[in-house]
């Protein structure tokens, strides 16, 4: 599966940003976060950031954030920086 994505920086970290407003994602696994972050086999980040669509009055969209090991991360303001600019370029284009 080809997959669309961004690799974006904010303060020193790196991230993979998969856009599923834009796109269908595969499940998003331990094993497969691993490997998109894994900088000799991969993309290469510090954290990979998966965005969803939201069907809730006034909210353009859900985010993900999984560390390199796979994991899920409860937060990350570099992260969200990122996912912000790419939503107000989509909000200028609309």
């Amino acid at each position: 599966m080809r997959l669309r994505f961004a690799k974006m920086q904010a303060q020193g970290n790196d991230f993979v940003i998969l856009d599923g407003r834009h796109q269908a994602l595969p499940e998003m696994s331990e094993e497969r976060v691993a490997l998109l972050a894994d900088r000799r086999l991969g993309i290469g980040c510090d954290q990979v950031l998966v965005l969803s669509p939201d069907t809730e009055a006034d909210v353009r969209m859900r985010m993900r954030i999984y560390n390199p090991d796979g994991g899920e991360a409860g937060n990350c303001g570099n992260g969200l920086r990122c996912a912000g600019w790419l939503l107000l370029k989509d909000s200028d284009q609309e």
